[in-house]
C-alpha cells in the first residue's frame, strides 16, 4: 500500500505538471544554459514553466526537469535557483531520495525510519545550500536567502519523493537561513 501510494502520488504529479508545462522564454533559457556552462554540466535538465506548482522543483527519475512556477524572477534570483538545482542534479540527490523512499517502503512500520527520511531530506537541502553559496560574498548570500524565503511554498500538495524543492517548509527554512550566514568552518555538514 505504501509503495502504491507513492507511485500514484508521483504519477499524479508527473501528469499534472506535464500537462501544464510550457517552454521558458529565451532569456531565462539563456541564463539556464550559462549557469550550466559555469557549473560544467554536460546535460542540463529540461527547463519548463509550470504554473500549478508554487516553488521551483527539480523532478524526475530518469530524465530530470527543472520546473519554475513563473518567469517573474530577476536575474539574481534565477542565478540562485539555478545554482541550487544544478547542485542537486550534480550530486544525484534525486537518486538519494529514491533510496530513502525504498528504505521507507521496506521499513514502513518503523516510525524511526520516517524520522530518518525527514532528517536526511533536511540535510540534503542544507548541504546543497552550502555548496551553492560557496565563494559568495555576504551580499550574494543575502540575495540567496531572500530568494529562499520568497520561494516558501504556500501549499505542500505537490511535494513527492522524487523531487527537490527550492522552497522548503518553515522549520527547514529556518535551519537553511541560519546555515547560510554561519561563518564557522563546516566539517562533514556540522559547524565546528
Amino acid at each position: 500500500v505504501f509503495v502504491l501510494w507513492q507511485g500514484v502520488t508521483y504519477l499524479y504529479f508527473y501528469r499534472r505538471t506535464r500537462r501544464w508545462s510550457t517552454s521558458a522564454s529565451a532569456l531565462i533559457q539563456d541564463k539556464w544554459e550559462e549557469t550550466g556552462r559555469r557549473f560544467t554540466v554536460h546535460k542540463l535538465p529540461q527547463l519548463v514553466i509550470c504554473p500549478v506548482i508554487d516553488t521551483p522543483v527539480l523532478a524526475g527519475i530518469i530524465r530530470h526537469r527543472l520546473l519554475l512556477p513563473h518567469e517573474k524572477y530577476d536575474m539574481n534570483e534565477l542565478e540562485c535557483i539555478f545554482r541550487h538545482e544544478l547542485v542537486h542534479d550534480r550530486r544525484g540527490d534525486l537518486w538519494c531520495k529514491l533510496i530513502l523512499l525504498l528504505s521507507n517502503c521496506v521499513h514502513w512500520f518503523k516510525p524511526v525510519v520516517y524520522l530518518l527520511v525527514w532528517e536526511m531530506g533536511k540535510e540534503i537541502e542544507i548541504a546543497c545550500d552550502e555548496e551553492a553559496i560557496r565563494g559568495m560574498d555576504q551580499e550574494s548570500r543575502a540575495v540567496y536567502g531572500s530568494t529562499i524565503v520568497n520561494a516558501l511554498p504556500v501549499k505542500r500538495e505537490m511535494c513527492t519523493a522524487f523531487t527537490t524543492n527550492f522552497g522548503s517548509g518553515k522549520e527547514i527554512m529556518k535551519l537553511r537561513l541560519k546555515s547560510l550566514f554561519d561563518k564557522r568552518e563546516k566539517h562533514r555538514g556540522i559547524a565546528v
